[in-house]
């Protein structure tokens, strides 16, 4: 008789190769802590292709055990203005550097 392939052999009832314990722990280090997920898998052993299942699983809400962290919209309006804010920083500055070399050279022609 031709052995199992790992579908059948989950069809049968056949136990999972990892823990539920052990799949929300790691989607919990790349969602929350924003590990990477190749060096989580370069770490622990397991398949980057593993690793991203139970990532995307959780999610969408399909791993048991695990809530991911909704997308606060208030916060994303926060992170845009900061960097328009940034923006307008770094251009203000360029201006006043400017300004400030046009004055000196002005200074200079008067004296």
């Amino acid at each position: 008789m031709k052995p199992l392939s790992v579908n059948q052999k989950r069809r049968l009832g056949a136990p999972a190769k990892h823990s539920l314990e052990l799949k929300v722990s790691i989607a919990r280090r790349v969602i929350e802590e924003n590990k990477s997920q190749s060096a989580l898998a370069h770490e622990t052993g397991l398949s980057v292709t593993n690793i991203h299942k139970w990532v995307s699983q959780a999610r969408r809400g399909e791993l048991v055990g695990y809530t991911a962290p909704v997308f606060d919209e208030e916060t994303g309006d926060l992170a845009a203005e900061n960097r328009r804010l940034k923006h307008a920083l770094l251009e203000m500055t360029q201006q006043r550097d400017f300004l400030k070399k046009i004055s000196a050279y002005f200074a200079r022609g008067q004296s």
